[in-house]
């Protein structure tokens, strides 16, 4: 109904863009900001950080946040120009991608209950979870710029954490950047297909 409503005002496709990225973001970054807060909160109090790290990090998560806000943005362009228009194939894919949101909900529901069960839910844990998740990182992925980022402000080697809040700035830049040039020339053709 949103898009339909938009595509009738006369506004500029580029700023309704604009503002639903920035309502797309505060919606998709609140489940982040809930489990990452007091990850963050416990590891600032394990190691005796100040304030300030939490504050600088708290920063740092905003462009961090763009990048598969970004990402996001592309896909679903994407997919309203060149996904189906309706029928079953439309369907499929919705409830393909409620199933994987399920059960990535489910999973992490009885990992915490599992945690709680087992009592390791302290900090040796949280050293450990952040060990455990180690091999995930690679140096091209946006989250070990963010955890080299954490690490060069817990103790103060600044220079490293610029290069890597540039490489997190930079790269939320060019995505949205991409995202703002796709809506530019396509946004009112995919609202229309995504409406139909």
């Amino acid at each position: 109904r949103e898009a339909a409503f938009l595509r009738v005002t006369p506004a500029r496709p580029e700023h309704v863009f604009a503002a639903q990225f920035l309502e797309m973001l505060a919606y998709s970054s609140w489940a982040f900001l809930i489990l990452t807060a007091p990850l963050l909160a416990a590891y600032a109090v394990v190691e005796g950080l100040g304030a300030v790290f939490l504050g600088a990090t708290a920063l740092l998560c905003i462009p961090y946040a763009m990048i598969p806000a970004g990402l996001g943005a592309l896909l679903a362009m994407g997919a309203a120009l060149l996904g189906p228009r309706h029928g079953p194939s439309r369907r499929l894919l919705a409830v393909l991608g409620l199933a994987v949101a399920g059960g990535g909900i489910l999973l992490f529901r009885e990992t915490l209950r599992w945690k709680r069960a087992q009592g390791d839910l302290d900090p040796a844990w949280i050293h450990g979870f952040l060990e455990r998740i180690a091999f995930a990182s690679h140096p091209l992925l946006p989250s070990q710029w963010m955890a080299e980022a954490m690490q060069a402000l817990a103790s103060g080697r600044w220079g490293d954490l610029v290069y890597q809040a540039c490489s997190i700035v930079s790269t939320a830049a060019v995505l949205f950047a991409m995202a703002y040039a796709l809506a530019i020339r396509t946004h009112r053709r995919a609202g229309l297909r995504a409406c139909e």
